[in-house]
């Protein structure tokens, strides 16, 4: 009888965990988004978090980076070179880099591919000058030097294929590189309509090997007062793993994360219930919301910035308290709540700080190394 009991209980188990993965999140299709689209209902855990506050002891500005207790801002506000860099342990401003003007070790701008590479013990990261190339900063060398070390260029004329610069650029393993370009159209609805995709090429712009159609179709809206390019509606940004097999996708105006196999090319968007897509924008422009604005990765996680507010009258910069935390399978594992609101976030996956900015442009620390000792894993959400 005991026996008997202890199976029955073991098969009401496993018919609960069953219907607790039917019940928290369902597939889709989607007439804009190429790839099934996974409904998330809930997420298997949620935490609260303190910080500790980051004091800096010079001007910071732009868009962040961390990596192993260093902080890099970029911006085009500072007078001499486009990136400082901070150490958060000292608080002190050590080195600035990619110095500004037109020379031939200078910079004309500077965005960096948030992609951090460890070779030979030393610290090195890809950032794209806008003027037709990328460059490899030894980060290391730089900071010992007190000067720009750069460790290799590489002819970057996106524009010969493009109208616009890509939105982004990531550089893979013998000699892959891997783009986004944004949208190319004409105001008239949709015409001439380019729509943004992932290209994988090898060694130079000229040898594309990979097409990743990202969407299936323009928004165009059914009302003329607004005169919008449908571009800004597939806004996004994206993040690489650090093994380079997998692309995060974060949406801005619709609450997906979309994750792109980039061997297989498969895509999968996992989009909070109850929330907008692109047909009730395309409906009602005025009740687009602002979603997701900021994200990071490291090799077991994607941590993303959840908004969740009308962008029409909304004040600019969006800030919210809530982080939602997925796997790379797409699992939802924790909704993190913050006790202070914040603007962006960034993460130094030495060291499993996430980094963010607050009240009066300050910058606060928060430890989530518990995560990568937990077990909550598991396998994809939909599996």
């Amino acid at each position: 009888m005991v026996l008997k009991n202890k199976w029955k209980n073991r098969f009401i188990l496993i018919l609960f965990m069953v219907g607790f993965v039917f019940f928290a999140c369902k597939e889709e299709t989607d007439l804009y988004f190429n790839g099934d689209i996974t409904v998330i209902k809930s997420f298997d855990n949620d935490t609260l978090l303190s910080p500790v506050k980051v004091e800096l002891e010079d001007i910071y500005d732009g868009s962040v980076l961390a990596y192993d207790s260093l902080l890099f801002f970029t911006s085009h506000k500072y007078s001499d070179c486009w990136m400082y860099v901070f150490s958060v342990n000292s608080g002190k401003h050590i080195a600035s880099l990619c110095p500004k003007g037109q020379g031939p070790n200078d910079y004309l701008s500077c965005k960096n591919s948030q992609q951090f590479i460890r070779e030979n013990g030393e610290l090195k990261l890809w950032v794209r000058d806008n003027a037709k190339s990328a460059r490899l900063l030894n980060i290391t060398k730089s900071i010992e030097t007190g000067a720009t070390v750069c460790d290799a260029i590489i002819p970057m004329d996106w524009n010969k294929y493009f109208v616009y610069p890509a939105t982004t650029l990531f550089f893979l393993k013998d000699g892959y590189i891997l783009g986004q370009n944004q949208c190319e159209e004409q105001y008239s609805k949709g015409k001439e309509y380019i729509p943004r995709k992932f290209y994988l090429y090898k060694d130079s712009l000229g040898n594309k090997v990979k097409e990743y159609k990202l969407f299936n179709r323009p928004v165009i809206l059914k009302d003329d007062k607004y005169d919008v390019l449908s571009g800004m509606f597939y806004a996004n940004h994206s993040y690489i793993h650090p093994d380079q097999t997998k692309v995060a996708i974060a949406m801005q105006r619709v609450a997906q994360i979309t994750i792109l196999d980039v061997k297989s090319g498969k895509q999968v968007g996992y989009r909070m219930d109850d929330t907008l897509d692109f047909s009730d924008i395309e409906q009602n422009l005025e009740c687009i919301r602002y979603y997701y604005t900021s994200a990071a990765v490291n090799s077991r996680y994607i941590f993303a910035l959840y908004i969740d507010q009308a962008e029409m009258g909304g004040k600019y910069p969006f800030k919210s308290k809530t982080v939602h935390v997925f796997n790379w399978e797409g699992r939802p594992v924790y909704k993190i709540q913050l006790d202070k609101e914040i603007s962006w976030i960034t993460l130094d996956p030495q060291n499993n700080r996430l980094y963010a900015q607050g009240e009066d442009d300050s910058i606060w620390a928060y430890d989530v190394s518990w995560l990568s000792k937990c077990s909550i894993d598991g396998k994809a959400w939909n599996s």
